[in-house]
């Protein structure tokens, strides 16, 4: 009987102990579980946060940048005009024969184009900049823009320089060259298409050889007929420089960076801006990631087709410096003014290190508070066999008594009571 109640008190106090324990580790357990998914939703949204931050500055910086050029250039292009008015009616002194390059294809054609004369001044052809030409080289000393004078060569509107302070490869004036009514791509070209329907054009565009930052006006006789057009540009590689300095400065995390790439036409997909500088003009459009994702063209075909407007990607990217692919989250907005894609990207690794910690902080304490429970659990069933004794002993003395008074052995009744 003394061992049942022994039992029986031993077994109640380890279910008890049992109970508490197990339900105190549980809640540990799935808190700390809690806690760590928590934390990787809170770290990816400040990470999303952050990319999106950068990519929106770089997208502001942009187009501060831009305007800024758009606003010098408008002055250039009243002072080209104000240079042209000043030099009278603008009139047409018979044809020239020249030979036109198109600026895209490289094709050359023997073309007549008429002679435009500003109050009887005409502009010879003229390659060298030792020589000094009226209204361009003047716009030039003033601005600092490039300048140029277009002649309409036909009833299409393709444009040809007959004057300018663009610089060719070889080092001489761009004369020669012209710009095509339509792009390669079929497609009306926005400056012709713009000065045609005798408004001025200001915006990046494509001049010889590279792309600028630029501002056309229309030149036109004195009943209307527009038989030109005047530019003022700057390189949007020197709009840039500034700009461009500053991205190759931003790191995000340990590795993250900014880059940029080209949103359409032969620059699709390549690199405007790389990490460091060191993968400029290099063609990524076919890239695919580890799993075979074709990545930059989602990046491109995603934020192009609305611009200013940020968007989220998630692929595997490796660097030639990394030993594997790494996870990476990239903020990416499209600048259509300058054909920009800029993206802004951190490591999934690098996001989830604080969180790793965490987890192992939190594990660590799990481990802890399981020794801490067994330690718990032992001294409470060398305490239960205890307090177990003390309970059962008296129990047991008078079960014995009771048994010896009930057979009539008052003898040892009487010793038990005295004992």
């Amino acid at each position: 009987m003394g061992k049942s109640i022994s039992f029986k008190i031993n077994s109640l106090v380890i279910s008890i102990v049992t109970i508490i324990v197990l339900g105190c580790l549980l809640f540990l357990f799935f808190r700390t579980q809690s806690i760590v998914h928590f934390s990787n939703e809170e770290l990816e949204k400040n990470a999303k946060q952050q990319v999106t931050e950068i990519a929106q500055s770089v997208y502001n910086l942009a187009e501060t940048s831009d305007d800024l050029s758009k606003k010098m250039l408008k002055t250039g292009l009243n002072i080209t005009k104000t240079i042209v008015n000043r030099f009278g009616n603008i009139s047409i002194q018979g044809t020239q024969r020249w030979t036109a390059v198109n600026q895209f294809s490289m094709e050359s054609i023997e073309v007549d184009v008429p002679v435009l004369s500003f109050g009887g001044i005409t502009i010879p052809k003229v390659t060298s900049f030792e020589t000094k030409l009226p209204i361009v080289d003047e716009v030039t000393n003033l601005t600092g823009a490039t300048s140029t004078i277009f002649v309409k060569m036909n009833q299409n509107g393709d444009m040809l320089r007959i004057a300018t302070t663009v610089q060719k490869k070889t080092g001489e004036r761009a004369i020669g060259t012209y710009i095509p009514a339509k792009n390669p791509d079929g497609q009306d070209n926005p400056v012709v298409s713009a000065i045609l329907q005798d408004k001025d054009y200001y915006g990046r565009a494509f001049v010889v050889d590279q792309w600028y930052v630029t501002a056309y006006s229309p030149l036109k006789l004195a009943n209307g007929q527009i038989v030109g057009m005047v530019y003022v540009g700057i390189p949007q590689k020197t709009v840039e420089e500034g700009l461009r300095k500053a991205i190759y400065s931003i790191k995000i995390g340990e590795t993250g960076y900014v880059y940029v790439l080209g949103g359409s036409g032969k620059e699709k997909g390549h690199y405007i801006i790389s990490k460091g500088g060191k993968r400029d003009g290099e063609n990524l459009w076919e890239s695919k990631d580890a799993n075979g994702k074709l990545f930059i063209q989602e990046i491109v075909n995603g934020t192009t087709e609305k611009p200013g407007e940020i968007k989220f990607f998630r692929y595997d990217w490796k660097n030639p410096e990394d030993p594997a692919p790494r996870t990476k989250i990239v903020a990416a907005i499209y600048h259509k003014d300058w054909d920009w894609v800029i993206g802004a990207g951190t490591y999934e690794d690098e996001i989830y290190v604080v969180r790793d910690k965490i987890a192992n902080e939190l594990s660590s304490l799990i481990y802890f508070m399981i020794i801490v429970a067994v330690v718990i659990y032992l001294i409470a069933i060398f305490v239960s066999i205890q307090v177990s004794k003390k309970i059962s002993q008296p129990v047991i003395r008078s079960a014995r008594l009771a048994e010896l008074i009930s057979r009539g052995d008052f003898t040892n009744a009487t010793k038990i009571l005295n004992e």
